[in-house]
């Protein structure tokens, strides 16, 4: 899996690794929608997967786990740690952590949305 993949960032010393299925998607979605519109859409989903990977990884690397890499995939992302921790607390704050960032988002994007329909 990770040999059709290929590293397009680093954060906070974790490699962000970008399955080739995810660049095939971005083009067929230029069937769809305009060229920039297509490129927007597969931007946006890509960060939004990215922040909420690393969602996990704080939570993880806070409470002592190391991150090997993130891969971005059409069906979400996949952070692969070392282990996970050990303390049932902790594993629930890393496993909520990832949804938390995506709420966010998602408010952050119906706020954003909202107030333009208001201009």
């Amino acid at each position: 899996m990770f040999r059709s993949s290929f590293k397009i960032a680093t954060i906070w010393g974790i490699p962000i690794r970008l399955h080739i299925s995810v660049v095939l998607i971005i083009v067929f979605l230029h069937f769809d929608f305009p060229l920039a519109d297509a490129f927007l859409l597969g931007i946006g989903l890509l960060v939004s997967i990215v922040l909420h990977e690393l969602g996990h990884c704080v939570v993880a690397l806070r409470k002592g786990c190391r991150v090997h890499q993130i891969l971005l995939m059409p069906i979400g992302g996949a952070a692969q740690m070392e282990r996970i921790p050990s303390r049932p607390l902790d594993e629930f704050l890393m496993a909520i952590a990832g949804p938390a960032v995506s709420l966010v988002l998602g408010v952050a994007g119906l706020w954003g949305g909202f107030r333009l329909h208001l201009a």
